[in-house]
């Protein structure tokens, strides 16, 4: 990047500069903000949110096997690209395990 617009609205074409901007900029960003901790707080500790049972619990334990990927994409839309790639549906279901 040789250039940027810092907070102050001033353009900067110094690396130290920026490198201290995007910092700024991510840790204001990743900042722990206890109101919204506070906020959610009475939400979370509801007694009547549902719990995983310890079936549930063992059923997301370990790796997704090819098969039940292939299961899941089953129920995708066609003519959309389930990650970032951008290939298609059509494509791992042609190529996929049958």
């Amino acid at each position: 990047m040789r250039k940027m617009l810092t907070n102050e609205g001033t353009l900067t074409t110094n690396p130290k500069k920026s490198m201290k901007e995007i910092e700024n900029f991510y840790s204001d960003l990743y900042a722990a903000n206890e109101e919204v901790v506070d906020e959610n707080r009475p939400f979370l500790q509801r007694p009547e949110t549902p719990k995983l049972t310890d079936e549930m619990k063992s059923a997301c334990e370990g790796k997704l096997s090819v098969r039940e990927c292939f299961d899941c994409l089953q129920s995708f839309e066609n003519n959309k690209s389930p990650g970032n790639d951008g290939l298609t549906v059509e494509f791992y279901k042609r190529f996929g395990i049958p």
